[in-house]
């Protein structure tokens, strides 16, 4: 089903991506968007991976056109407030992993989650959307896949963590120490699991705060007025 996207995708330019509406495309989009999942999208080929193998323009068109159709379903009423084809164009960039990009590493389905994501959570846009939102909109994902890696990992190692049964000390020893209020040998592991992942989470917020800071910070700089030179009077 991707590959069909890719094949639709293929022949047309950037600009025909980003000012035509391809409805059949869209369809293939739609089924792609019904199968996805966070599984299927950290299973599936990373980005920097995809560029080699279909190429840089096709991966660009393809990120181009999911942009598009999200900000189209968003149904924005000032045309104003809305992405430009040259800021689209950036914003694959960015996404693709170019320049400064983060997001080279993930896959494009993670992209497709991202915004099925934030149909499912939204927050406030204010009619209007830039790629300072995007980035939000990548982030919040970013946060929740995170929570899905943590289940799922806790998961694979409970089912591979086959421990020997306690041994009869062990059980005397816990049972005093519960009676003394202390931690007992159980209480211990799990607390430092908790302190690991709260550690894991934490730096995966701090990371993704200084993207979202480097994009409004962008963002800032874009919209100041350029300085007029002074002239002089004769």
């Amino acid at each position: 089903m991707q590959q069909t996207l890719i094949d639709l995708l293929k022949c047309a330019t950037v600009g025909q991506v980003l000012s035509q509406r391809n409805d059949e495309a869209r369809m293939v989009l739609a089924e792609l968007r019904r199968e996805s999942s966070v599984e299927k999208a950290f299973e599936s080929k990373k980005m920097f991976v995809v560029k080699q193998t279909i190429g840089e323009a096709t991966l660009h068109k393809l990120l181009c056109f999911l942009i598009k159709t999200f900000q189209d379903s968003l149904k924005i009423t000032n045309v104003a407030n809305e992405m430009s084809a040259s800021e689209i164009f950036e914003a694959a960039d960015m996404l693709m992993g170019m320049g400064n990009g983060e997001y080279g590493r993930e896959s494009v389905f993670d992209v497709i989650e991202a915004f099925k994501h934030f149909k499912l959570h939204p927050f406030d846009l204010y009619n209007a959307f830039n790629d300072a939102r995007l980035r939000q909109i990548m982030t919040n994902y970013l946060e929740h896949k995170a929570d899905w890696l943590e289940r799922h990992n806790s998961r694979g190692r409970r089912e591979a963590d086959q421990k020997p049964p306690l041994s009869l000390e062990q059980v005397v020893s816990d049972y005093h120490l519960s009676n003394l209020g202390q931690q007992t040998s159980g209480e211990r592991a799990a607390q430092q699991l908790k302190e690991e992942s709260t550690k894991r989470k934490v730096a995966a917020i701090l990371e993704n705060s200084e993207r979202i800071a480097k994009a409004f910070e962008a963002e800032d700089v874009a919209s100041q007025p350029i300085p007029q030179p002074e002239t002089q009077s004769e």
